[in-house]
């Protein structure tokens, strides 16, 4: 086995995806067309994410990387899921998120949750999120 066989075997960055998180237009997201495989865009809205993610294509040509190579990710806060109505909208807003190409979400629990019931709450709406989306 050759030295280079060997380190690249065992090389534990081999299969590792690096994502930056944040919405900087200068400099996060030009980082992030020039070396990351995961964009975090942490937005307000929908609108306010498709901006973001204008300005990271606008980098990604502007360093020659293909923009679609790059995943897209956000994060958004869990309703308080005693209101159906919130469960609705949150499942919505996760499709829109969707159809601008992302393909992870990270949802803030509140931190309220202390006890079990509240916690079985939330596990049992994190399932019918995941099946809705199915």
């Amino acid at each position: 086995m050759t030295s280079t066989t060997y380190s690249t075997l065992h090389n534990p960055f081999r299969n590792l995806s690096i994502m930056v998180g944040g919405t900087g237009e200068k400099v996060t997201l030009k980082i992030t067309a020039r070396h990351t495989d995961i964009s975090h865009i942490n937005a307000a809205n929908v609108d306010a994410f498709e901006h973001k993610l204008a300005i990271l294509k606008q980098h990604c040509k502007t360093v020659g990387r293909d923009y679609t190579k790059i995943r897209k990710a956000t994060s958004m806060n869990m309703p308080d899921l005693k209101e159906t109505k919130a469960l609705e909208k949150l499942v919505n807003d996760i499709e829109e998120y969707k159809k601008r190409g992302v393909g992870l979400i990270t949802l803030r629990l509140p931190v309220s949750i202390t006890s079990k019931h509240s916690q079985r709450r939330y596990c049992h709406g994190s399932k019918l999120i995941y099946k809705s989306l199915k």
